[in-house]
């Protein structure tokens, strides 16, 4: 079975127009997958299987401009839909914590993939857990690598327990640049967190993001 992303999938306009990238997954895990290389903003959800480990590049196909990816044997539909059912809960608080802070739509922002939050910045939000702990990445856009000035990363627990210090510094390749953590919280129930960061030697080319709030 052959579906070219966007084109023949059965809903996928509705999607797409709605903006919901994750929502075919749910429903839909192909064994294969085309894609534009670069990928193009409607094939994010292919490249979150990709950097799931769900779906590898298929080398012997050469077509400039393309890439063809199959679905790993060892992965079940149930396993993608879940993933993809936590993404879009991510993205869906990352939208409230937009709604919730004043600031400039310019530096801080939702993409269909992340929360851009261009440092120097600040925000908070109350999380409602049924766990001690959540998941976070976070991280610089890649397309700066070797030109930003380095960012921290920083989480407290309102008013003053710091949870997460990590600092990207200017040095690090384009692989270092997206991190990924478990913060462990003391009780379950709602947490009023601070999300913080902070530039190293300049704020230039400093688009920092935070993404994959797993709770």
């Amino acid at each position: 079975m052959w579906i070219f992303f966007g084109l023949i999938t059965a809903n996928n306009s509705g999607h797409i127009a709605r903006k919901e990238f994750y929502d075919w997954l749910f429903y839909s895990q192909p064994d294969y997958l085309l894609r534009h290389e670069p990928p193009i903003e409607h094939e994010l959800s292919i490249t979150f299987l990709e950097d799931n480990g769900f779906y590898q590049i298929v080398d012997s196909f050469n077509y400039p401009g393309f890439l063809l990816l199959a679905k790993s044997e060892t992965v079940s539909g149930q396993q993608i839909a879940s993933q993809a059912l936590q993404k879009k809960g991510s993205q869906q608080r990352f939208a409230q914590i937009v709604a919730e802070n004043n600031q400039p739509r310019a530096v801080f922002g939702l993409q269909p993939h992340r929360l851009i939050a261009q440092a120097p910045m600040q925000f908070s939000t109350t999380l409602q857990l049924e766990n001690e702990s959540f998941q976070i990445a976070y991280g610089i856009t890649k397309a700066f690598t070797g030109i930003h000035g380095g960012v921290c990363f920083y989480i407290d627990q309102m008013p003053d327990t710091l949870l997460l210090s990590d600092c990207i510094e200017p040095s690090v390749d384009s692989e270092a640049m997206t991190r990924s953590q478990t913060i462990q919280l003391a009780g379950v129930g709602k947490h009023m967190l601070r999300f913080r960061t902070e530039c190293i030697e300049s704020c230039d080319y400093a688009q920092s993001y935070w993404k994959d709030l797993y709770l």
